[in-house]
């Protein structure tokens, strides 16, 4: 798979909808006793980035990495729009 054409190629494998499960663990997240409050995530192979939109637009600071320069640049760019 060669993933940097993948999202130029395919757009539709940029996925905008959060996973329902992302949505569901994070309530279980924010009350883990001793977590720390400045609402860091790191997301490894985020692809297209729609978790890490997810995580910026609820205050939280974003980090993250994938193997996909083109991901990362579309990322890059949907979060400097918001």
């Amino acid at each position: 798979m060669d993933w940097n054409r993948l999202y130029v190629e395919h757009p539709e494998f940029c996925i905008e909808d959060v996973a329902e499960e992302v949505t569901d663990f994070l309530p279980f997240i924010e009350k883990i006793p001793g977590m720390p409050k400045d609402k860091k995530i790191y997301d490894l192979g985020f692809g297209a980035g729609r978790h890490i939109l997810y995580f910026a637009r609820l205050g939280y600071q974003v980090f993250g990495d994938d193997i996909s320069e083109s991901g990362k640049r579309i990322t890059e760019e949907k979060l400097k729009k918001e």
